[in-house]
């Protein structure tokens, strides 16, 4: 529990703690890059560029939570 931000409809416990809310193309406190949590979200350029429910692979097939780790862990 505790303190989060929502980007999009995502929770998500990074960077400064405010309860603030984000929509897509609003600025935001974390760096670049895509975190994976109950939804993808990506961050391009210091803003939230969108959230996604699933990650696909090359061919557009979803890629399971599982898959991932045990891929690049």
């Amino acid at each position: 529990m505790g303190l989060f931000n929502t980007y999009g409809t995502a929770q998500l416990k990074a960077g400064e703690l405010d309860l603030l809310q984000f929509e897509v193309g609003d600025a935001v406190s974390i760096p670049d890059g895509v975190y994976l949590g109950t939804e993808v979200i990506v961050i391009i350029d210091g803003k939230l560029a969108g959230t996604f429910d699933t990650v696909n692979d090359n061919w557009g097939h979803p890629i399971s939570y599982e898959e991932l780790d045990n891929e690049y862990n």
